[in-house]
């Protein structure tokens, strides 16, 4: 479905006589433009928006291909979705077991315990067990919001196993 360079050259002066477009989604000199693209998602499956990234991204990869000296960018609600859910992940992948190891090392050396520590892992284990199987059970999705539960979890907990352990009065006073 080829089309003549007569039929670009009067689409492009056609776009830069309409005013509503000339200097807000095309420039003067028509190399730069934008294409708004908008999602209607029905709200049945959870990764629908996912699936519609994935989507937008294989098409704009497919154009990209056709057409190298075109530049494309993805940008809006879909794609800022997408990108905290992509980051949580990441986060949960990488940060999480490093924050975890940066806590034990802070425990042991605080508690100057290691069944103290053991103890405080144990409760932030088993917190954060009880709290996503009760998300799990009730169908709570996992969102960028929802995703630093375990982290919140994990800072409570640690922060009561040490009020808890490490409170040792400096004198008791009995009467």
């Amino acid at each position: 479905m080829g089309r003549s360079s007569e039929y670009f050259s009067e689409v492009q002066r056609i776009a830069l006589a309409e005013p509503l477009l000339k200097n807000r989604l095309i420039n003067d000199t028509a190399s730069v433009t934008g294409v708004n693209v908008t999602l209607q998602l029905p709200g049945v499956d959870a990764d629908e928006i996912f699936q519609s990234v994935a989507a937008a991204r294989a098409m704009t990869d497919e154009f990209k291909s056709q057409h190298e000296s075109i530049d494309v960018y993805l940008s809006g609600f879909a794609m800022l979705n997408n990108a905290f859910q992509e980051i949580s992940m990441d986060e949960m992948s990488r940060l999480m077991p490093l924050m975890f190891g940066a806590m034990i090392l802070l425990m042991l050396f605080m508690l100057r315990s290691v069944s103290s520590t053991f103890v405080s892992l144990l409760v932030i284990g088993l917190s954060t067990m009880v709290a996503l199987g009760l998300a799990g059970m009730f169908n709570v999705g996992l969102t960028p919001p929802s995703a630093q539960a375990p982290t919140i979890i994990l800072t409570l907990a640690i922060a009561d196993s040490i009020h808890r352990l490490g409170h040792r009065p400096a004198c008791r006073i009995s009467l």
